[in-house]
Order: C-alpha cells, then structure tokens, then sequence
C-alpha cells in the first residue's frame, strides 16, 4: 500500500480503557490500538489518524473521558498522529440501538423530522436526543473540545 501512494490512514479507537472496548464488542485491545499506531509511523512512515470514538453512554465516565483526551495527545506526540474526534452515539441507523423495540418512539419522531438525523452525525456534539443525562452530555462536548484544540501535528509527506 505504501508504494501505491498511502500515506495516511485512520485507526478507529473506541475508548482508552479496556471496560470500553468489552462493552462495545471491539475485538482489539487499547495495547494492540497503540502497537498499530506505532508499526504504522516507524515502519511504514503512514500518518496515523487516532479516529477516537467516545462519550459512550451508561460505559464511560470522566476519568474515561481524560484518557480518551491523553491517548490522542500521547499518539500525536510519539507518532505525529492527526486526532479525529467522534462521539458515540447510540442510535445510528442499522446498528443495534436503532433496531431495538424500546427506541420505536423516538426512531418515529427522526421519521416525522429527517433534520433530526443531523444529532446522529459522529462529528456533532452530543444532543439531549443522543445523551440524555445533561451532565454527562457537558463533560462529552469538553473532552470533544479538547481533542478538537490539540495542535495539529507537522505532516513530513
């Protein structure tokens, strides 16, 4: 892949912890995220993109939060890696939240308003529709933030 040009590519990392990678069925472990990151920079000199997903509802809390922030602060520093913020969301359109009986009410109020769907974005900040505890909600946005305000690393391609 390297000789036929990539030069960047995006890693998707769910969590910092490993409470958060067993309960959203990821098959890695943090350790095995961060050894690819690594193999990815210092043997094939591809930018790494930390795709980080997190502000997972009723799994993460604050101190899960920071972690989600240092991992990518850690990644940019020893591998130049580009952080991509994404908050989890837990009703997307053909994954198991969305398909389940006790979200029928709201699946049918994104139905009646399509601009709805807009809260699903994994780039939007968390919504009462997406994360319905509003102090979880506040803490989500800030850590989203603060992946957003990390210096963009110097890219050497």
């Amino acid at each position: 892949m390297v000789k036929a040009g990539l030069e960047q590519i995006g890693f998707g990392i769910d969590g910092a912890t490993p409470n958060v990678y067993k309960e959203t069925r990821k098959p890695q472990s943090v350790q095995e995220s961060l050894d690819t990151i690594e193999i990815c920079r210092t043997e094939y000199n591809i930018t790494p993109e930390t795709l980080m997903v997190f502000g997972h509802n009723n799994i993460e809390d604050e101190e899960a939060l920071k972690l989600d922030v240092k991992f990518c602060e850690d990644m940019q520093i020893k591998y130049r890696a580009v952080p991509r913020p994404h908050i989890a969301k837990d009703m997307v359109p053909g994954n198991d939240g969305w398909m389940s009986p006790k979200n029928e009410k709201i699946r049918q109020e994104f139905y009646a308003n399509p601009m709805l769907f807009q809260n699903l974005d994994f780039t939007a900040v968390p919504s009462p529709i997406t994360h319905p505890t509003s102090r979880f909600r506040e803490l989500v946005t800030k850590y989203y933030k603060m992946v957003c305000d990390l210096p963009k690393p110097v890219l050497t391609h």
